[in-house]
């Protein structure tokens, strides 16, 4: 959804993006977009990259893309096990309690404040760009 949200910048400014390559919510790609530094928005979504819910889901996400997803109970997994060079361990899942609270904070932290800084760009600069707002 945040990348989405990037892609959609990209389009309001008319960027081209590569078939190979695609906005993604991170600095690099954020830097690219020019036409939004003065506004006062764009300090604030700058600000998502470093909140802490923003960095542990994107920890979680990287490690499900690179790793496997995490263990947890409401994908039917409670205790993982494991076997290594060094031997057997076992690794606890999360419990539904902490995904649940994962997702419900990744939501209201970020992607809340990061929509509504999106909607605020696009929505106070579209006469700018040349568009007629409805209703206005």
């Amino acid at each position: 959804m945040l990348d989405r949200l990037v892609t959609l910048l990209f389009y309001t400014e008319g960027l081209p993006v590569d078939p190979d390559w695609t906005p993604a919510f991170r600095r690099r790609t954020l830097l690219k977009l020019t036409g939004w530094v003065d506004e006062p928005e764009w300090a604030d979504l700058l600000a998502l990259l470093d909140h802490e819910m923003f960095l542990v889901a994107k920890s979680i996400r990287d490690g499900l893309v690179h790793r496997g997803r995490y263990a947890s109970e409401l994908h039917g997994d409670f205790l993982v096990g494991h076997v290594s060079p060094q031997g057997h361990y076992d690794e606890a899942g999360f419990g539904p309690d902490v995904h649940f609270a994962i997702v419900a904070a990744f939501y209201n932290e970020v992607m809340r404040p990061a929509a509504a800084a999106v909607s605020g760009l696009v929505t106070r600069t579209m006469t700018a760009r040349g568009y007629e707002l409805p209703n206005g």
